[in-house]
């Protein structure tokens, strides 16, 4: 862990000073990251309002960037592990993660395409569609009329993105070191595997690959729907695909209003999971994205399934 101090200093400087000034002070002085002069918040720590605890958390992830983007992300899911007050603020860091400019989107395009935006595509929409940890989203349309996605990975995420692995491992050790329920979760070996992960995300060639991989799992079912993936307009930090206009899983309201039947969506789900699982052996894990799309198909970027009662 000395090490990797020294060795990342300004980085791993800005990583305290994040938590020291969004009240988590008497957590890194409990770990021993920090004086007990900088604990100031200590005894009021246990009448905090988790809700609060949950903001501030989120706030510092975002401050931090992707790579505690992601973790929090990870995070929200883990009912299991963290209060729901806490869980409900990191789930908005699925929504609410901080767009870069269109100048940056275009200079990658161009550099990873090897041609001027303009030859590539017809049109590109300035405004983001999505935007996400690693990368974000933008419409476009090519020179034949087609409607695509283009998905840019951010500019100068792989070298912070290690250095911030490399902290947060660090980091992940002390806590066994120190804490019961680090222990208990066993939250290095949870830690080591998101960092595995994430660096397969960013490999947008391996991600297209993945998406006609499971498109082959479903090629007898009607009810599944893969957006295509277009090869000559993606590299490893540009992903163009077949555009697919939806309704995203959690808007209840709006999915009741079109007539879709919620059960019929949460089964079919279920069942498509279980196949890639179980039949197969590879799935598609992320269901943040998971939409219906206007012809009644349920899924995400990797597949759709019929949710709809006609």
């Amino acid at each position: 862990m000395l090490g990797k101090r020294i060795r990342h200093t300004k980085r791993y400087q800005e990583i305290i000073n994040a938590f020291i000034r969004n009240g988590f002070s008497h957590v890194l002085f409990r770990i021993g990251l920090t004086e007990r002069g900088a604990a100031k918040d200590t005894q009021s720590a246990a009448n905090v309002n988790l809700q609060h605890v949950g903001r501030k958390l989120r706030n510092t992830l975002q401050e931090l960037g992707p790579t505690f983007i992601k973790l929090g992300q990870i995070a929200s899911s883990r009912h299991d592990a963290l209060p729901e007050e806490i869980i409900t603020e990191l789930e908005k860091l699925q929504d609410h993660v901080q767009f870069f400019s269109f100048d940056k989107v275009q200079q990658i395009v161009e550099e990873e395409l090897g041609d001027s935006i303009n030859q590539l595509f017809q049109h590109v929409h300035e405004e983001p569609l999505a935007t996400a940890s690693i990368g974000q989203i933008h419409v476009g349309k090519l020179h034949n009329g087609e409607d695509v996605a283009i998905k840019v990975q951010r500019p100068d995420i792989e070298d912070r993105m290690e250095t911030d692995l490399e902290i947060v491992q660090g980091l992940g050790r002390l806590l066994e070191e120190r804490t019961s329920w680090a222990r208990s979760y066993r939250i290095l070996d949870i830690i080591e595997e998101f960092s595995d992960s994430l660096r397969n995300e960013l490999s947008y060639i391996r991600e297209g690959q993945n998406n006609e991989r499971i498109a082959k799992q479903f090629t007898n079912n009607p009810t599944v729907y893969i957006p295509k993936i277009y090869w000559d307009l993606t590299s490893e930090k540009v992903l163009t695909m077949e555009l697919i206009k939806g309704i995203k899983v959690t808007k209840c309201d709006e999915l009741d209003m079109q007539g879709y039947d919620r059960k019929l969506i949460a089964k079919r789900l279920v069942d498509a999971m279980l196949q890639q699982i179980v039949d197969h052996g590879f799935f598609h894990g992320d269901s943040r994205g998971k939409c219906l799309c206007s012809t009644g198909k349920y899924g995400s970027l990797s597949g759709f399934w019929n949710g709809k009662t006609n």
